[in-house]
């Protein structure tokens, strides 16, 4: 699988110089991401595009190429699959639609793929798909343009739909985690969710891996790849119901899945199921925090009303409110002695009215021993706490850098401050109380999970 995410020559077959051609794209995406391997094109006539040479032929290459991408018509397929096998090319990428997502008579067309790749011994992804992605290495083997889609870091996304991809990618990078590698698989005809998982199971610069399926061809082999996999597997697995399964088989030929089935089996093998793009987002940014490894929650919380929603969706969750030591509150009371602060949990600190007091108070709530993470909801009026919410912020990222405890931060505020907030500290905060509250606990699910085991 390597060879799909760090090729050291790629050529695209279906290049040339047209405005609207989509080889040129992923030429295009090779130079504005400063790949550094050799790139050439495959087309009708001779040209350059964005600095690489277009040949007509394979035999006009100065070297045999690690990875070819396909896009040319469906029909077209069988034959450069043959002059790659020839020529000794074994991983390929086709970009390319109009296969078994189509119809039946289309879909005899990847019989003969098949066929070819068996007897040359090829890998490939697709067909049509958008490629594979290294962003650290600048390799955006996709055909539209993707400049500014993603910030670099440890997440790799392993999805059927092309447009997903791109989507779930925007969003991470947006909370500050980043896109390590990613995949469209499309109709996963040869390579598909498992060989990724492995290989990215195994892959040192993943730390997280985020999967979009239709479909899961083979149910035990995926779960034998999620139970061996280290890390933290976050999915959203779409196609639940009758109705939508025929829009899925038209897009990249996906059969349905039985949802109660794919519950209990990411539940046994350990993988954080997700059911909308918001909450996997959520869950990815849980699991930069410490680990949550127990059930025992401290809220605290800025507002009376805060608080109760909060405690609401932990006991919902299956948390334990903690219950805080005498020590820990007289810590607190010494923080702030000119108010009476209620001595439970969750810990309303409403009339502490000096902010730059709150670190203080979460530091003396961690390193109680029956506390095993913390939520911490601040809210604060627009504008006017502004400059003192963000020192504010700095200080808990100090707290949270020394803790080995997880923080779960919800700054309840208009969205264009939280969105500045974010930008400038790429640190996870959560808009809702519940949200947070929710992706801790598919955080501590999975390590307790992997603890069991």
């Amino acid at each position: 699988m390597d060879t799909f995410f760090n090729p050291k020559s790629v050529v695209v077959f279906g290049t040339s110089d047209s405005d609207r051609n989509l080889g040129k794209g992923v030429l295009s995406n090779l130079a504005l991401f400063k790949w550094k391997g050799n790139r050439w094109g495959i087309g009708r006539k001779r040209c350059e595009v964005y600095g690489a040479p277009v040949f007509t032929s394979l035999d006009e290459l100065p070297e045999i190429p690690d990875l070819a991408i396909i896009l040319t018509p469906a029909p077209t397929a069988p034959e450069i699959f043959e002059a790659c096998g020839r020529k000794g090319i074994r991983r390929i990428i086709i970009e390319s639609a109009g296969f078994g997502e189509w119809s039946q008579e289309t879909a005899d067309i990847e019989a003969r793929l098949l066929e070819c790749a068996k007897k040359y011994d090829i890998r490939f992804i697709g067909p049509n798909c958008m490629g594979t992605v290294n962003l650290p290495e600048g390799l955006v083997l996709n055909f539209g343009d993707r400049e500014n889609f993603a910030e670099p870091g440890g997440v790799s996304v392993i999805a059927q739909s092309g447009g997903v991809f791109t989507w779930f990618a925007s969003l991470i990078s947006d909370e500050g985690r980043g896109i390590n590698k990613g995949v469209s698989m499309g109709n996963k005809l040869n390579v598909d969710e498992v060989d990724l998982l492995n290989y990215l199971g195994g892959d040192p610069t993943t730390n997280t891996i985020v999967m979009y399926l239709e479909d899961i061809r083979d149910g035990k082999k995926f779960m034998e790849a999620a139970q061996a996999c280290s890390k933290p597997i976050i999915t959203m697995k779409s196609n639940i119901f009758p109705e939508t399964g025929r829009v899925a088989a038209g897009h990249t030929a996906a059969m349905a899945s039985n949802n109660r089935v794919v519950d209990a089996a990411f539940k046994q093998c350990g993988v954080c199921r997700a059911g909308s793009a918001p909450e996997l987002v959520n869950i990815i940014k849980a699991f930069a925090l410490p680990p949550m490894r127990g059930d025992n929650l401290a809220v605290i919380a800025r507002s009376g009303g805060h608080a109760v929603v909060a405690a609401d969706r932990a006991i919902y969750r299956d948390f334990r409110l903690a219950q805080f030591s005498g020590k820990t509150m007289d810590k607190i009371e010494k923080i702030w002695p000119t108010t009476r602060i209620i001595r439970q949990n969750p810990l309303d600190v409403g009339d502490v009215f000096n902010v730059d007091l709150y670190d203080q108070i979460l530091e003396a709530v961690l390193v109680d021993p029956n506390v095993d993470g913390v939520v911490f909801i601040h809210a604060y009026p627009a504008y006017v706490e502004v400059k003192r919410s963000r020192d504010l912020l700095k200080r808990f990222i100090e707290v949270s850098k020394k803790s080995p405890k997880p923080i779960a931060l919800s700054f309840v505020q208009r969205s264009r401050l939280i969105r500045d907030l974010k930008d400038e500290f790429r640190h996870p905060i959560f808009f809702h109380p519940e949200d947070a509250i929710d992706a801790l606990a598919a955080q501590r699910d999975w390590y307790k999970n992997r603890t069991v085991k």
